[in-house]
């Protein structure tokens, strides 16, 4: 039971951290798992004995019948998710140059770019954008202009002069009426599809 304790509290913590911000390679995890394995049955990562518990098994809860452990795949997954859902929302000043260099005009990504971290979670973008959407209300707390509403705030994708960018203060509601947008030609002829696909909550 040292083992399994140990590994559950001390092992896998270490990587968490690097979990956090890295995607790692699946034959390394898959390869430290082998080692994690060794070291529960026989105390030792470079032995290993043959034994009757699927390694699946050993990852379910304790109330399953498994000893807790969580997979390191899983668990490197799912901070990735998580560093691209952040990545989406743009609040941070790390998603918002990121972002400035890998999003194009159009919504889609670079796929190769000198970026660790986009590295990390470039593929999960497609994941991340398939199951989330823009919830607005009525529009009247987000700024048209410069929120990052769309795949990209409206300001950079018409390419308005940053100097002025502050300038721009009209909220969502304004092109909104009787729950229908009514957009300014050029971004309707530009982008009129993609916001068609925001929901709306409430209008009036």
């Amino acid at each position: 039971m040292g083992c399994v304790l140990l590994v559950r509290s001390v092992l896998q913590s270490m990587l968490i951290h690097s979990f956090q911000v890295y995607k790692w390679p699946i034959s390394l995890l898959k390869l430290i798992e082998f080692w994690f394995r060794n070291f529960i049955w026989t105390e030792s990562i470079l032995h290993s004995n043959p034994n009757t518990v699927p390694w699946h098994k050993v990852f379910s809860d304790v109330e399953e019948g498994g000893l807790g452990i969580r997979s390191l795949i899983e668990i490197n997954n799912v901070y990735m998710l998580k560093l691209c859902w952040n990545f989406f929302k743009g609040n941070t000043d790390w998603a918002s140059v990121l972002g400035n260099r890998v999003v194009k005009k159009n919504g889609t990504v670079a796929q190769y770019l000198t970026s660790t971290i986009w590295a990390s979670i470039r593929d999960m973008y497609s994941t991340v954008k398939t199951h989330s959407s823009w919830i607005i209300g009525n529009g009247k707390k987000v700024n048209f202009w410069t929120d990052r509403w769309l795949f990209m705030p409206i300001v950079d994708i018409m390419n308005i002069d940053a100097f002025v960018h502050s300038k721009f203060k009209s909220p969502v509601s304004c092109f909104l009426k009787n729950g229908s947008w009514h957009l300014p030609t050029p971004i309707q002829d530009r982008i009129g599809n993609q916001i068609a696909n925001i929901i709306i909550l409430f209008c009036g």
